[in-house]
């Protein structure tokens, strides 16, 4: 089970210094935000969009700030939208991608080889699957690597290499244009290339962007 310590709202701030190209404010306003922690901001001609703790919402009032809130509680939101979709569906996690390549390496070894290519800062292997019809072999093929998890909340970048990677394994020897790319490709996936950032996202703080905190 996910969990989260942060309860986040996202607010609207005006004033002319707000935009960009006034700077003062802007410049300045990681005071009252933890980029790592949070989005990018929106900006227009006079506000910023951003999403913040109660605290750092308050200190951007006391500031004398003018605030409007545009949700007030973005766990209760994106909880809301979840329950409105599939309810069984998860996102992976390091956990749940671990176990899943290891078994399609088991399952599909005829074409699949699980490597580690380096461990995270906090220990974790980054795990790699070729997917060829000689997995073992380095041969003068064109070859494709496909990526996930660059940044620590987009959880959604991991489902994306991870089904293309089942749609390989599941379709070679079925579909004719899979079975063609698998016997003259090599293919490279590495579903989460920053395992450790995207752990602190699931189990501390879903908006924390970056690498581990404690790299």
């Amino acid at each position: 089970m996910l969990h989260y310590t942060f309860e986040r709202s996202c607010i609207r701030g005006f004033g002319k210094d707000l935009n960009p190209t006034f700077g003062a404010f802007f410049q300045g306003i990681n005071r009252f935000c933890r980029w790592g922690n949070t989005t990018s901001p929106k900006t227009g001609k006079d506000f910023v969009e951003i999403v913040v703790t109660e605290q750092e919402r308050d200190a951007f009032q006391k500031a004398g700030r003018k605030v409007a809130t545009i949700i007030p509680n973005l766990d209760t939101y994106i909880a809301g939208i979840i329950k409105s979709q599939t309810p069984d569906a998860a996102y992976f996690t390091y956990e749940t991608m671990t176990a899943t390549l290891q078994e399609w390496s088991k399952k599909y070894q005829s074409i699949a080889r699980l490597v580690s290519i380096g461990k995270s800062c906090e220990g974790r292997e980054i795990w790699a699957m070729k997917v060829s019809d000689n997995p073992d072999l380095d041969e003068k093929e064109p070859a494709c690597l496909i990526t996930g998890a660059h940044h620590a909340r987009e959880w959604i970048s991991i489902e994306v290499p991870m089904e293309a990677l089942k749609q390989y394994l599941e379709g070679y020897g079925k579909d004719e244009r899979l079975t063609r790319l698998v016997n003259e490709r090599e293919v490279w996936f590495v579903p989460m290339v920053n395992p450790d950032g995207v752990t602190f996202s699931q189990t501390e703080s879903k908006y924390w962007r970056k690498k581990s905190p404690q790299a």
